[in-house]
């Protein structure tokens, strides 16, 4: 986990340059900011800015929420010149939450790209969700002067706050944009005519529709069982829309939910030596509680600690384990298992528990 970490300039928690190519992937990057002024910052959470060589970003599984910047609140992209493939960015399976593109330290939203922005830089993004982001020009997206994604596939952007869903400087474009489902933004879904996403409306699976998120507030984007947005509820879209394709909750006849999705439990997350491990796991949304228990192990198989047994309710949780075993006493740093029962689905991630 990447959080409130600050940068003078460009990506607040990540900064990519020179001939770079990293590869990020299950992150989350939550309350991070870059430089917030009338020239400043680019991507809250992860920038690249690059003069001269092309450095370059592949992005999967991962979640941006509540990061700020002037142009891409979590991820911006600008070089001094347009590149060529392979694209700059490639964002795959993220969910952007939240964020914010601003020139002034209040609630202006008069930046580029509450998401994402690209300048002079070449972009991809499928099954990923923008929800409740803001700036004003492009609440989930912007593309400024020749910064074109080459596609768009499969994603959802809603309830952008500002901005509208997508907006594209004169020289900015998308080369491809299909099965997406752009609702509820403020400042427009898909455009007038002469806007970059106008001619996309209502093509190759395209469509305004309410994607009936569970319980977006509190970060679960699974999807009820009438949403526009699952796998095959849109003819041209076998493989569905967003990051999450799983349903939740009761479904239209009535019946209830028998299974959690595939991903409840997130690496855990050092909070530096001695301070222990913060753990986030997902409970499902569904008609009263899930049976949730979260165990910590040794390598060799000894249950060490367990940090939560009973009844939860739906939504993002948030645990920190500060290290102690059932007795309260601390216990040696190195690695650990953490393991989640939602229902009758078991998972496990490793944990680094660090000590002076």
């Amino acid at each position: 986990m990447f959080r409130n970490c600050e940068a003078h300039y460009h990506g607040g928690a990540i900064h990519v340059i020179g001939l770079s190519a990293p590869a990020i992937e299950a992150c989350i990057f939550e309350d991070n900011r870059s430089a917030i002024t009338l020239l400043g910052g680019i991507g809250g959470a992860i920038g690249i800015n690059n003069e001269s060589a092309s450095a370059t970003i592949t992005v999967v599984d991962c979640t941006f929420r509540g990061n700020r910047s002037s142009r891409g609140g979590a991820v911006g992209v600008y070089h001094s010149e347009l590149q060529m493939p392979p694209e700059d960015v490639s964002i795959s399976r993220c969910v952007f939450q939240d964020n914010s593109a601003t020139i002034m330290d209040g609630d202006d939203d008069l930046g580029q790209g509450g998401a994402v922005f690209l300048g002079h830089s070449l972009g991809r993004m499928e099954f990923s969700t923008l929800y409740g982001n803001r700036g004003d020009q492009g609440g989930g997206i912007y593309l400024g002067p020749n910064g074109i994604m080459t596609q768009i596939w499969n994603s959802i952007v809603a309830s952008s706050r500002a901005g509208g869903a997508v907006r594209c400087d004169p020289w900015g474009t998308i080369s491809d944009m299909v099965c997406c489902d752009l609702f509820g933004n403020a400042g427009g879904d898909w455009g007038q005519e002469g806007d970059c996403t106008y001619w996309f409306a209502g093509q190759a699976g395209n469509i305004s529709a309410d994607p009936l998120f569970c319980a977006p507030e509190q970060g679960d984007f699974r999807l009820w069982d009438a949403s526009p947005c699952l796998p095959g509820a849109t003819p041209e879209c076998p493989e569905g829309m967003g990051a999450w394709t799983e349903t939740c909750g009761v479904s239209s006849a009535g019946e209830e939910a028998t299974a959690p999705p595939r991903r409840h439990l997130a690496a855990g997350a050092p909070l530096g030596a001695g301070r222990g491990v913060e753990i986030h796991y997902l409970v499902p949304a569904a008609q009263g509680t899930w049976e949730v228990r979260l165990e910590i192990y040794d390598p060799a198989g000894r249950l060490v600690r367990r940090l939560v047994e009973g009844p939860r309710a739906s939504g993002a949780q948030r645990i920190v384990w500060p290290g102690d075993g059932a007795d309260g006493q601390p216990v040696a740093g190195g690695v650990y298992l953490c393991r989640l029962r939602v229902g009758e689905v078991v998972e496990t991630v490793r944990l680094l528990l660090v000590r002076w």
